[in-house]
């Protein structure tokens, strides 16, 4: 919905979160563990995303003043003053997709339950799609048809597990 000026595409993002959560939760890391990475990694990418958008010389003047930026608007809150507040706004996107991407995948791997996958992730792309243009609604679409077959997917799993257990298959 390019909400922030800037910022690179969500569903990227979301992309990269997904695949981690897959990944990690196929590894023999202990939970704790990988969601310990998982959040550093998503902190540190959304840093190095975010410093991309203020103004400063090379790395360490852009962290100095995403640092200063992020301390402003702290002050400001506590103040009760308003203020711009896109970096601050990225910042809560990027985290809020990061976890719902990461979490989701874990979830599902751990659980095989497809709603946990596609009802929070359908919400959030629900949301996002009402303030883009409607020709973007194919995204929707995509999205259903995705989720359709992920579910149908899982059902023959289920089916096929309990036609071994009574040895039909």
């Amino acid at each position: 919905a390019n909400w922030v000026e800037g910022l690179p595409s969500l569903i990227g993002w979301t992309l990269a979160a997904l695949a981690l959560g897959f990944a990690l939760s196929r590894s023999r890391l202990p939970a704790a563990a990988s969601h310990l990475l998982a959040s550093f990694l998503g902190a540190a990418a959304a840093l190095s995303l975010l410093a991309n958008l203020v103004p400063g010389q090379g790395w360490e003047g852009k962290l100095k003043e995403l640092w200063r930026e992020m301390g402003a608007w702290v002050q400001g809150v506590g103040q009760g003053s308003t203020r711009d507040g896109n970096i601050e706004f990225g910042l809560l996107l990027l985290g809020l997709f990061w976890a719902l991407g990461y979490l989701s995948a874990w979830h599902f791997r751990h659980s095989y339950r497809a709603w946990a996958l596609v009802i929070p992730s359908g919400l959030v792309l629900f949301v996002a799609l009402g303030y883009l243009p409607e020709a973007l609604s194919f995204h929707f679409l995509l999205y259903i048809a995705a989720s359709v077959l992920l579910l149908v997917h899982l059902g023959m799993l289920k089916r096929q597990r309990e036609w071994q257990r009574a040895r039909l298959f």
